[in-house]
């Protein structure tokens, strides 16, 4: 018996008749985006720096503050 385009049968590519391939034959893997490079934002080393530096002279404010009011 041979097999036909057209016929209900099995196809030559081994699916079923009547189907469109519109829906997926197991289950649907999400799609990964592309690799995208971690944007580095160089303001963010001066802010760093900026409250590293806020925070010591404060702390050195409140130490000698504290200095001063012990004597």
């Amino acid at each position: 018996m041979s097999e036909t385009t057209g016929t209900t049968g099995p196809t030559a590519t081994g699916g079923t008749a009547g189907t469109t391939g519109a829906g997926p034959a197991g289950p649907v893997q999400p799609a990964r985006p592309a690799k995208v490079k971690e944007k580095r934002y160089p303001g963010i080393w001066i802010r760093l720096f900026i409250y590293v530096a806020v925070g010591h002279v404060f702390a050195a404010f409140l130490y000698l503050l504290f200095e001063v009011g012990a004597k």
